[in-house]
């Protein structure tokens, strides 16, 4: 069992072998954020859920 916290500023490592067992929460504190995993896109805005 992971008792570890990361946080980062970026969500280029998620995926990675290192991160196996975490589960990864991203927020958008302004504008927006494009980005890709699994070879899909997402954007995710300000006060959207």
């Amino acid at each position: 069992m992971k008792h570890d916290v990361i946080i980062d500023n970026t969500l280029l490592h998620i995926g990675e072998s290192n991160r196996k067992g975490y589960l990864c929460h991203a927020y958008c504190h302004d504008g927006t954020c494009t980005f890709s995993f699994n070879g899909k896109q997402y954007v995710m805005r300000t006060g959207i859920a």
